[in-house]
């Protein structure tokens, strides 16, 4: 047995350099390209007869001077050194005396690590039922021998563009598949950007309407901080009427009772005294309204599942969280007609009403010095959608910039005082998360439009209050 080994490169070579600096290299280390204008590869002879093995070695020498050549007269042999070397072109004798081709074109496709490799069948044999099996066992192409050059040089170059095709391919997916992992890294920064940018404008929000809930909170606290002192003196004159009453030793005796209710004034405290604990009542109600609404707002709604909301409600909380940035610049009307739900994210709409009315809020804003403006909130349902519109009587939207109204961190506003967020996030939740829309359109009597519509239910089915379902 001999075998002659020249100038090797592996496929690990190819898939790190790449094809274009696998050909650089080649070019330097053996001049001029080579003649069959394919890459270089691995070629291994399997046959028991030596002049065989000798005859096609000087034959693709000579067609195919750069490729490297193995060759092997034991099917043994040639097994242990695949295990060592990686092998393209495999040309194998079908008839050998330890190991026949077919026993080794068996073994050989039963391992996934040689399933690219190209293999050539070279046979004396004339019977289609040999030729049938060798391709159901995985064989490319065959020879018939005795072996001519032409047909010899032909087969192997056809196997080795097909080894350059799948090195090509091989590098091809790797780079597909390190891009694809670079696209997934970038896509988690974004969402974790994304949810942080969402974060940030929630605490600008927060901050900017901070001082509106203080003072919010500030007159029901007034009022029964007041009430609880007036209450308190009317409590110490009951206690000095009762303690009169007890010290009496003949209770037929009234007089002392009598100027005493007069002194105190006891007709009206009774009488002011279920007024002052309603209004006591109906302040701390209040505090806890207030309260309520804006732990709602504050609160994180990103990975909560949908519900059946009321789009009344999150006007209502919206407007009365705003109640103090809109008295002194707009009145604010909302125009309710009917009740409204929807199959959304509630703390997501909160969010897009309130950067909506927010926004119509500030724009009305410069002018309130000489006219008070005016916000008209409609909301109603139009077949299988809700439809929600937040007029203002601003100056409308400069034409200069309808086209990036929606974009992430634009603003008109001045440095400080907005971010640039908040219609771009409730763009991205009414239409990407909802599969809703939103636009606006500058209204002909002056002052913006702002339209909201998103489906009543884009995934459940909607459910009548009675049973059964609605179409």
């Amino acid at each position: 047995m001999t075998w002659t080994k020249t100038r090797h490169l592996t496929i690990d070579g190819f898939l790190t350099e790449g094809y274009n600096g696998i050909k650089q290299r080649e070019k330097q280390a053996s001049g001029p390209e080579e003649k069959s204008g394919v890459m270089c590869v691995n070629v291994m002879v399997v046959d028991d007869q030596k002049i065989n093995v000798t005859y096609v070695n000087r034959i693709l020498k000579n067609a195919f001077p750069d490729i490297t050549i193995y060759l092997h007269e034991e099917a043994n042999q040639a097994l242990k050194h695949l295990k060592k070397e990686t092998i393209d072109v495999l040309l194998l004798d079908i008839m050998m005396p330890d190991i026949s081709g077919i026993e080794m074109l068996r073994y050989i496709r039963e391992h996934h690590e040689w399933e690219h490799m190209q293999i050539i069948m070279i046979t004396a044999m004339d019977d289609d039922e040999t030729f049938e099996e060798c391709f159901q066992l995985g064989a490319n192409d065959y020879i018939k021998k005795p072996v001519t050059q032409v047909e010899l040089v032909s087969r192997v170059k056809n196997a080795m563009k097909i080894v350059d095709s799948q090195r090509k391919l091989t590098s091809l997916l790797a780079g597909v598949k390190d891009h694809n992992e670079e696209l997934r890294q970038m896509y988690q920064q974004l969402h974790v950007a994304h949810k942080q940018l969402i974060q940030s404008e929630k605490l600008a929000a927060i901050g900017q309407l901070a001082a509106g809930v203080a003072h919010e909170i500030n007159n029901p606290i007034g009022y029964v901080s007041s009430n609880l002192e007036t209450l308190t003196k009317y409590v110490n004159k009951v206690q000095h009427f009762i303690s009169v009453y007890q010290e009496l030793n003949e209770p037929t005796k009234l007089e002392p009772l009598e100027q005493v209710f007069r002194e105190e004034k006891l007709d009206f405290v009774l009488d002011d005294l279920g007024e002052l604990v309603a209004e006591t009542r109906q302040g701390v109600s209040r505090v806890a309204e207030i309260v309520s609404t804006l732990r709602n707002f504050a609160y994180s709604h990103e990975e909560d599942e949908k519900t059946w909301v009321s789009i009344n409600n999150v006007v209502k909380q919206t407007m009365m969280m705003l109640q103090n940035e809109a008295k002194y610049v707009a009145d604010v009307v909302f125009e309710e007609t009917q009740e409204v739900e929807a199959w959304c994210h509630k703390g997501q709409m909160n969010q897009v009403v309130m950067n909506v009315l927010y926004n119509a809020i500030q724009a009305v804003a410069p002018q309130a010095e000489t006219q008070r403006g005016k916000i008209r909130i409609f909301l109603k349902k139009e077949e299988d959608q809700v439809k929600l519109i937040i007029e203002d009587s601003g100056p409308g939207i400069d034409p200069a910039h309808r086209d990036r109204l929606f974009e992430p961190f634009f603003t008109t506003k001045e440095v400080g005082k907005g971010t640039g967020l908040g219609l771009s996030i409730s763009y991205d939740i009414v239409v990407n998360k909802h599969k809703g829309d939103l636009w606006f359109q500058n209204r002909p009597e002056g002052g913006t439009a702002f339209h909201v519509m998103i489906p009543v239910s884009l995934d459940r089915t909607i459910e009548d209050p009675e049973g059964g379902e609605v179409k």
